[in-house]
């Protein structure tokens, strides 16, 4: 089974900083300040949304499809995700472009501020899915906002079934266009502000939202995680393994379990327990990539943490 994950390829930059972003914020948000952080860490990485859940897929055995646009400054790139397993046929090389580029920010309480420079993958309306043989399953992640239309309305018209993930591209869509990708979509994931947010935008409460998809998957960080499907509410806690190192590409390492379990068809509760639990490896290291991952590994924290097996 070969799921088919579209989103952005990026270059991260890891900045830790030394305090709260708040120490710098004036007392009201209508006051113009100037704020200056002094950063001691900073590690540059592959990442990317699209880079980060296909790498987490692969840990786990599967071989995922990656439809993503990078510049040409990742090319020597290429290679590294071949060697995971990660097939890059679908990876379009735009000469003249750079590579995204993605500033994860954070400070002393895991609080993070991301910048983000597009590059490459404002070109992603250049890829077709109509193109490729039907998957199983797909992810339409974080990626250029034309690109992401189309490859819900491609999956959509073809009957493939998928998640909507507008992540941290949210802001760039229009209500209309939330909703319509919503009602395309299988499936959906928010974090808490990014459904706040869409639910703003959209005046869609998480009830009405639920009842267009089979399942709406909403992750509250450190507060576990929650599916809504056919009425119902199922819920998770957080999973914790140790002190969380970086948080960056953590809600992808979750996509990806959804994603591993989906392609099974796992009941929700031990689908939400298991992302839960790669969640919490990937909390424990650096960047969104390169962290110790395995099935094996994730099956024994789970018989540990829930006292049962995952299913067959």
């Amino acid at each position: 089974m070969s799921p088919l994950v579209t989103g952005s390829l990026a270059f991260d930059y890891l900045i830790h900083i030394d305090g709260k972003f708040s120490d710098r914020w004036p007392a009201s948000p209508d006051t113009p300040f100037s704020a200056a952080y002094f950063a001691p860490q900073l590690t540059r990485a592959i990442g990317g949304c699209a880079g980060n859940i296909c790498y987490a897929l692969a840990r786990l055995g599967e071989k995922p499809l990656m439809m993503a646009t990078a510049g040409e400054d990742f090319t020597p790139y290429i290679s590294y995700l071949n060697s995971l397993g990660i097939t890059t046929e679908q990876v379009l090389i735009l000469p003249d472009f750079n590579t995204a580029q993605a500033y994860m920010i954070t400070d002393i309480n895991n609080n993070q501020t991301i910048l983000f420079h597009p590059g490459a993958t404002a070109q992603a309306h250049r890829q077709h899915i109509s193109s490729l043989p039907p998957p199983p399953l797909a992810i339409v992640a974080p990626n250029g906002k034309d690109g992401m239309l189309q490859h819900c309305r491609d999956l959509a018209a073809a009957e493939v079934p998928f998640i909507f993930d507008p992540g941290q591209a949210i802001s760039v869509f229009s209500a209309s266009e939330l909703m319509t990708c919503l009602t395309l979509a299988p499936y959906a994931i928010f974090n808490k502000s990014e459904f706040d947010y869409f639910s703003r935008t959209t005046g869609c409460d998480l009830t009405t939202a639920a009842a267009m998809t089979t399942a709406l998957f909403i992750t509250h960080s450190e507060e576990g995680s929650e599916v809504i499907s056919n009425g119902q509410t199922i819920t998770t806690d957080c999973v914790h393994l140790g002190d969380t190192k970086d948080p960056t590409g953590c809600g992808d390492a979750y996509r990806a379990g959804l994603l591993y379990g989906l392609l099974r068809g796992w009941p929700w509760q031990p689908l939400l327990e298991f992302s839960a639990v790669i969640a919490a490896i990937k909390a424990m290291y650096p960047g969104g990539q390169g962290y110790p991952l395995s099935f094996a590994a994730v099956d024994d924290i789970y018989r540990r943490q829930f006292n049962q097996a995952l299913p067959s």
